[in-house]
C-alpha cells in the first residue's frame, strides 16, 4: 500500500513538473524548462522500473498523472484570473 501511494505521489509531481516544463518550454524560459526535465525523467526512470515490477503500479500512476495536470492547470489558471483582475483594477 505504501508503494503505490509512493507512486502515485512521485506521478503526481513529475506530472506537475511536465505541464511546466511545457509552460516554461514556450515562454522561453530555459533554465526553469531543463530542471523540470531533469525531475520527469528521474521520476520517470524509477516509475518504469516499478512498472517492470509490478504492472498493477499503473493504476496510481494513472490516477497521479490525472491529478498531476488537474491541479497544475486549475492553479495557474486561477493565478492568471488573479492577475487579470488586478489588471482590471488598475
Amino acid at each position: 500500500m505504501i508503494k503505490y501511494i509512493v507512486i502515485f505521489l512521485a506521478v503526481f509531481v513529475a506530472d506537475i513538473a511536465w505541464a511546466l516544463y511545457i509552460r516554461w518550454t514556450s515562454s522561453g524560459k530555459a533554465i526553469k524548462a531543463s530542471l523540470c526535465s531533469v525531475l520527469v525523467y528521474v521520476v520517470s526512470a524509477f516509475t518504469f522500473g516499478e512498472f517492470v515490477k509490478n504492472p498493477e503500479i499503473l493504476i496510481p500512476a494513472s490516477a497521479g498523472c490525472f491529478a498531476g495536470t488537474y491541479v497544475t492547470i486549475k492553479y495557474l489558471d486561477k493565478k492568471k484570473s488573479d492577475v487579470q483582475s488586478v489588471v482590471e483594477d488598475v
